[in-house]
């Protein structure tokens, strides 16, 4: 089980697409094995996250995401 914060910084065009994703801040811990397989929930999420959608926008929008575990 994972506990802890993922902050992440999503860039997405006018079209709605994620043009970026990256980890701000990251204090994951696996409660069962701390130091094992955070990384790899990271990696995954923001590559999740790339692939998201939103709604058309008139400009170029900046997110912060913050994701609780």
């Amino acid at each position: 089980a994972l506990h802890g914060t993922l902050s992440v910084l999503l860039q997405v065009s006018a079209a709605g697409a994620v043009t970026s994703a990256r980890a701000l801040a990251n204090t994951l811990v696996r409660l069962d094995a701390p130091g094992r397989g955070e990384a790899a929930v990271v990696r995954r999420a923001l590559a999740a996250l790339r692939r998201a959608r939103f709604p058309r926008a008139r400009g170029a929008t900046r997110i912060t995401l913050p994701l609780l575990f």
